[in-house]
């Protein structure tokens, strides 16, 4: 079967899981962009087996225009799998327009949440109304979280024809004999750790607030990563020698996981939470909230918070660390289902097989 898939940029994440869809079908990828400014990544694209284009796009406004991308939908392939994403949202509700003229099944693949809150009216008001074009125009969908599938009912979407799994992190890009260390560990004290970008949704000022509430020289708080929050963060935590920024870590991450003894990701907005699947793998309990798709992640080692703030982490945490006596091993099947390409190669191809019949 020759399927195209069409994605916004070559996430090192997503390439295991398109190489995986492409050992038994003819494959071809389209990225609408090359990167993300936010993103630090450097995929090695010529590592894999299956075709791929990368598409110019013209910016317009907070969206952008591939002017090529509807050709694909004259080149004769037997499904084309698209992407909710807002900023592409004008091509590839073209690209389904001229596909379904050329009656070829359209297969969306989602992780989307509702609108951005800092979008004007006008923005969500036209995002609403592609978003009611688009969904009309598709066969089958896939949504990458709980969230994303009852986003998708909402909008009126029959749940016949959504199918819902997990998201993945390729083991190779966690499982490392090699890596970084950092002196801020204590090994006498508990360690909390945050890793992340340092963004608003993020709420990882509300996991300081909890720490000082906390008020125990046993506990130590180690915040790595970036972001527009780092300072106004760093200004927060001024005058508490137990919390530590680390800045961004890389190679740095597995002895992050090793020597956390919790991993809270406080996010009041997550499409997943893929730092969730690294906690695990590496056998670091999580704290999240229900706002992170990975909270429907089932393993004994994640406590999942029904809302955001600081009171909800307080409780929550002195409640784990005066709870905990001895470091759980996460099972190793969850581990191999949190890693494992196939698992959304596999949710692709099902919804895919489905729209063709």
């Amino acid at each position: 079967m020759e399927i195209l898939l069409v994605h916004n940029i070559p996430s090192p994440y997503r390439l295991p899981v398109f190489e995986a869809i492409s050992r038994d079908h003819d494959l071809t990828v389209v990225f609408l962009d090359r990167e993300r400014t936010d993103r630090k990544w450097e995929p090695e694209l010529e590592n894999y087996s299956f075709k791929y284009e990368f598409l110019s796009h013209v910016d317009l406004g907070p969206m952008a225009w591939n002017p090529k991308l509807c050709k694909y939908a004259f080149q004769g392939y037997d499904a084309i799998v698209v992407p909710e994403n807002t900023k592409f949202m004008p091509s590839v509700l073209w690209l389904c327009l001229f596909a379904s003229v050329f009656r070829v099944p359209i297969v969306l693949w989602t992780e989307y949440l509702e609108e951005n809150l800092n979008h004007t009216c006008a923005e969500k008001y036209i995002n609403r109304g592609l978003q009611r074009s688009l969904y009309s125009l598709t066969d089958r969908f896939i949504a990458f979280s709980e969230i994303s599938k009852q986003h998708l009912i909402n909008q009126g979407v029959d749940s016949e024809y959504i199918e819902t799994e997990i998201q993945i992190i390729p083991r190779e890009q966690i499982d490392i004999s090699t890596y970084k260390t950092f002196d801020c560990f204590d090994s006498d004290k508990f360690s909390i750790l945050y890793l992340g970008y340092l963004r608003e949704e993020k709420c990882v000022n509300d996991l300081i607030e909890a720490f000082k509430r906390l008020n125990d020289n046993s506990i130590q708080l180690i915040i790595a990563g970036s972001g527009p929050k780092e300072q106004q963060l760093k200004d927060s935590a001024k005058g508490y020698n137990d919390i530590h920024f680390v800045g961004h870590v890389n190679d740095g991450k597995v002895s992050c996981y090793e020597k956390a003894d919790l991993f809270v990701l406080p996010t009041e907005r997550d499409a997943w939470g893929l730092v969730v699947n690294e906690s695990l793998f590496h056998d670091t309990p999580v704290i999240t909230t229900r706002y992170a798709g990975a909270s429907m992640i089932e393993s004994k080692s994640l406590r999942v918070l029904t809302d955001t703030g600081s009171e909800y982490l307080y409780q929550s945490i002195k409640n784990h660390v005066s709870e905990s006596e001895q470091r759980a091993m996460v099972k190793q099947s969850v581990k191999d289902r949190l890693t494992n390409p196939s698992i959304m190669a596999s949710a692709v191809l099902k919804q895919v097989l489905a729209a063709t019949r």
